[in-house]
């Protein structure tokens, strides 16, 4: 290669050099236009971000500002109506006071036959504002003066002598340690809500008399102290809660304090005062709630206390309630000539006296319909089923009496016993049969021989619909048994019934099926006791209400399981009895109940008290 060719060559490289030389810069200028541009966008936002920051903290400022006005607002506003409410009652406390004091000067300040009369108080007619109180400097009304002069005498105005307490205490309670503490209200209210303590308002225990009123404080509330007694006995101890206060009266100068162990209930020993103890009784006996359901019902009333210190106090006062009626009410059964009588069997806890165990056993409950002295009786008699059971009544009675086919009624059926070889001269009842019992067999009869157990149902039936007609009419005892003996009523169906088993019986139940002879041989045995209708018109046809009367056992059995000992059958016998005695009287329950605690409680020793039962006792 020539050197004009090797020029020409490094002049050609040197050129594109260059014109790559230009190219490199004009890209340099461009990334710096970038680079420019974005610092400036750079610079911007960070202005942005600083004017945003200023922007937030200015609004944050402002709303700190306005929540702390209306704070103070809000404040300054509720600080302004507590102060007009607090001036308010300051003066309607004033104002109480003022006329308390104006009372008190009228009632207990000096009058004068001048002044006498008028019943000006501060602000009365004369204008003058005066007060018969503040006429004489250094007065003392009288009330107050004596309140002051009992504290005086007693050394402290608020308590009670705490040694007679647990004297009266361990004399009620022998056996056990008896421990009295009186307490402040800060550790009474800690007891009160305690389940293991048994908590007695100063109304559930004590009743004021006649003239008798509590002490009250300046705030007219009763002033209370509270005392904590514990009894305890050897497998048990009791804890107890009362409220005491201060009891006045007008007719006494002396002022004294409701003793905790003054029996002013009315059952002795009963934590419980008439309306609660009405309605407890009512509860468990009239709508069969259990006694744990109580608690709980006591327990959102405020009082508390377990099932089985409640259960205690409840046969407590049957107990005393029994033992103060049982004698009259027998009495008064019977002198009644119209009876109706049933059994039940009832399930009870009983203990065997050598291991001590208790067992569950069938024993049996008796009831007594006087229907013409409107009375009910039921007896446990240690749950014999047996003729001695009922032998202190049946024996000697002298009505009529209704009951189903059970052989121990017949023992004492004038005509039975004497056709029977032990006929007794005393035994001059008259037993009158169940029709329902009677009909009941040819109602199961119907599957085997229809016509023959339907034609009986037929004839029953008209028997029954003469007795609605006489009830409808409101028939006497001789009204009804005039229309029973009136030709096709009563007297000719029961005619024609006893033919028809006449005719069985000469056939020897020939074509009769095993439940038909059955029927029929039951419906023969109780006819001649059937026909005792036709001689007294207050026999009632069938003992439904007798047997009604057992359905409330029934009905406390299936909510309550079992009847727990023989202690408690004997109760509910007598509660029973109450029930059913107010219901033939279609009296309340519980207001009898409430009527008769009042009664009993001021009744004494020996008095005849006839007059309380049911059928007597004022509504």
């Amino acid at each position: 290669m020539s050197n004009f060719e090797k020029d020409m060559n490094a002049e050609i490289q040197l050129q594109a050099a260059y014109a790559m030389n230009a190219q490199l810069r004009d890209q340099i200028d461009s990334l710096n236009r970038t680079v420019w541009s974005l610092e400036e966008r750079l610079r911007i936002s960070d202005e942005g971000k600083e004017d945003l920051r200023r922007f937030y903290e200015n609004q944050m400022d402002a709303l700190r500002s306005d929540q702390q006005r209306l704070i103070d607002e809000a404040v300054s506003r509720i600080t302004k109506t507590f102060e007009e409410q607090i001036a308010r009652l300051m003066e309607e406390r004033d104002a109480a006071l003022r006329s308390a004091k104006s009372w008190r000067g009228r009632n207990f300040g000096r009058k004068s036959e001048r002044n006498a009369g008028r019943g000006r108080d501060d602000d009365g007619p004369s204008g003058r504002g005066e007060n018969r109180e503040s006429e004489k400097d250094g007065y003392v009304d009288a009330e107050s003066q004596k309140e002051k002069d009992a504290e005086k005498a007693s050394g402290d105005g608020s308590t009670m002598d705490t040694e007679k307490l647990v004297k009266r205490l361990k004399r009620r309670h022998p056996g056990a340690e008896v421990t009295v503490e009186r307490v402040d209200y800060s550790k009474a209210s800690q007891y009160m809500s305690d389940e293991n303590v048994v908590y007695h308002k100063i109304e559930e225990y004590f009743t004021l008399s006649d003239g008798e009123y509590f002490r009250t404080g300046k705030n007219g509330e009763v002033e209370k102290s509270w005392y904590r007694i514990i009894v305890r006995y050897p497998e048990r101890y009791e804890e107890h809660l009362y409220e005491a206060a201060h009891v006045r009266s007008k007719t006494e100068d002396e002022y004294k304090t409701t003793d905790v162990l003054e029996d002013r209930r009315p059952v002795p020993n009963c934590m419980f005062g008439t309306d609660m103890l009405a309605n407890i009784l009512c509860e468990k006996y009239l709508y069969h709630t259990p006694l744990e359901q109580v608690v709980q019902k006591l327990h959102h009333s405020g009082v508390n206390l377990s099932s089985s210190v409640l259960g205690e106090h409840v046969h407590n006062a049957i107990e005393w309630l029994s033992s103060k009626l049982e004698d009259c009410w027998r009495a008064e059964v019977r002198k009644s000539w119209i009876w109706m009588l049933d059994e039940t069997r009832v399930l009870v806890g009983c203990s065997d006296e050598e291991t001590r165990e208790r067992h569950y056993k069938n024993r049996y409950m008796w009831g007594i319909r006087a229907n013409s002295v409107n009375l009910a009786w039921f007896l446990y008699e240690n749950g014999s089923r047996g003729a001695a059971a009922i032998r202190p009544f049946l024996e000697g009675f002298l009505g009529f009496y209704t009951t189903d086919g059970y052989v121990v009624y017949k023992i004492f059926d004038s005509k039975e016993a004497a056709e029977g070889s032990d006929a007794e001269g005393g035994k001059k009842g008259r037993r009158s049969a169940c029709l329902v019992h009677i009909r009941r067999g040819f109602v199961e009869a119907v599957i085997e021989n229809e016509s023959e157990a339907m034609w009986f149902e037929d004839e029953f039936g008209r028997l029954f619909s003469v007795e609605h007609h006489c009830a409808e009419h409101g028939l006497t005892g001789a009204a009804r048994l005039a229309e029973r003996l009136k030709p096709g009523n009563t007297a000719d169906i029961m005619r024609r019934i006893e033919e028809r088993l006449e005719v069985f019986r000469k056939s020897d139940f020939a074509g009769c099926g095993e439940l038909l002879k059955k029927a029929l041989k039951y419906a023969m045995g109780e006819w001649p006791a059937m026909k005792r209708v036709l001689e007294c018109g207050d026999v009632e046809l069938s003992n439904n209400l007798s047997e009604q009367m057992m359905r409330r056992i029934k009905m406390n059995l299936k909510n309550a399981g079992n009847i727990g000992s023989e202690r408690s059958a004997r109760h509910n016998a007598f509660m029973y009895s109450v029930i059913e005695s107010c219901k033939m009287m279609k009296r309340n329950v519980e207001d009898y109940l409430k009527s008769l605690l009042e009664r009993l409680r001021s009744a004494r020793d020996g008095d005849d008290l006839t007059c309380c039962l049911p059928c007597y006792l004022p509504v």
